[in-house]
């Protein structure tokens, strides 16, 4: 499951990846993976959290954390 997520995030930006949490798109992906080792449902993803943040340039050229 988590290298599910882990791909997801690598792949994509913080507001794609945020519109891709909101519909449980990812959740259902868990579902299918795991479904051959044990049948789960109901996959919901509550909480988000972002350990390392990838530096991005302002206007001026200076740079700041997201």
């Amino acid at each position: 499951m988590t290298g599910i997520i882990i791909k997801e995030s690598q792949s994509y930006d913080l507001k794609e990846l945020v519109l891709k949490f909101i519909p449980e798109a990812i959740g259902k992906e868990i579902e299918k993976t795991t479904s051959s080792i044990f049948p789960l449902q109901n996959v919901y993803i509550r909480k988000v959290k972002i350990l390392k943040a990838r530096p991005r340039q302002v206007n001026g050229g200076s740079w700041r954390l997201q």
